[in-house]
């Protein structure tokens, strides 16, 4: 039975729904109005109904402004590649070329946006196993991570050493079936390592500025900084800060999805190397 909490969550996501279905029906709504809503919507995971307010948000003519031409599609983007309605590689291919109309990812220093073609072509090589688009994921965000961590708190810099540490795993294996060790497969860690290594350093530092605050409260801040130190071994230090994330109210439950399920991936990722000398291991 659910709790008065749930109810509240309940109620609210029908009307964001049902404002959703009277403005694709043709209903008008402003911009700003129409933006908040698909964010609404987002946040429900209701993804296909976020994805038609932002195509007819760009319809509009202020639409095309510099405020808003790069952001609307940047979110289009994310909500048609998560929608399930859709075909995958169609979708795909989609939400790739939404954001090369708007913000062309292979020039573009714009870390939202190599965040997202990053995430595109890692989730086309969760579908295929194709190297090649893993490769294109990695070279996404580690351009995402070179613009600086503080710019998009470590977002595209955790997802590059997530990257690496999938492509030396995946070597390994192959290499392993010929009895061969890659210099390439040590140096992808060692990459990885550094990357959260001065994320870590960085977040931290950030987090315990008083004016930056704000940011403890932030679900990415935080669990990117647990994710940092939970790939460097030093579990003590993950557990504590996805202690402080897992008490945030109102976070969406896709977001803590995929936190989860990235952090599960990386567990298995590291069960054969985490041991090694000089790293920390749980003592449980």
């Amino acid at each position: 039975m659910p709790n008065s909490h749930d109810s509240k969550n309940i109620t609210r996501e029908s009307e964001n729904l049902k404002l959703a279905k009277k403005i694709i029906a043709g209903q008008d709504e402003n911009l700003d109005n129409m933006f908040g809503l698909a964010m609404r919507l987002k946040n429900e995971r209701a993804f296909s109904h976020a994805r038609r307010i932002l195509e007819r948000a760009r319809g509009k003519p202020e639409a095309n402004g510099p405020d808003y031409r790069l952001k609307l599609a940047q979110q289009l983007a994310l909500v048609t590649y998560k929608d399930p309605d859709l075909l995958p590689d169609e979708k795909l291919d989609e939400a790739f070329d939404i954001l090369c109309e708007a913000d062309y990812p292979q020039t573009t220093k714009n870390q939202e946006t190599l965040g997202l073609a990053g995430a595109i072509h890692k989730r086309r090589w969760e579908l295929d196993g194709q190297k090649q688009h893993l490769e294109r994921s990695l070279a996404f965000y580690l351009r995402g991570y070179e613009q600086g961590v503080e710019g998009d708190y470590g977002y595209t810099g955790i997802n590059a050493a997530f990257a690496l540490d999938l492509m030396a795993d995946q070597e390994e294996k192959e290499a392993g079936q010929s009895n061969v060790v890659l210099q390439s497969t040590a140096d992808r860690r060692s990459k990885a390592r550094e990357i959260r290594e001065k994320i870590a350093r960085t977040l931290v530092e950030m987090a315990e500025k008083e004016e930056q605050t704000p940011l403890k409260r932030e679900w990415w801040f935080l669990v990117t900084i647990a994710e940092a130190y939970f790939g460097l071994a030093n579990y003590d230090e993950a557990r504590k800060w996805l202690k402080v994330a897992a008490q945030l109210e109102g976070v969406p439950e896709w977001e803590r999805e995929s936190t989860i399920r990235q952090l599960a991936q990386l567990a298995r990722i590291m069960g054969g190397w985490a041991s090694a000398p000089g790293e920390e291991r749980e003592s449980e």
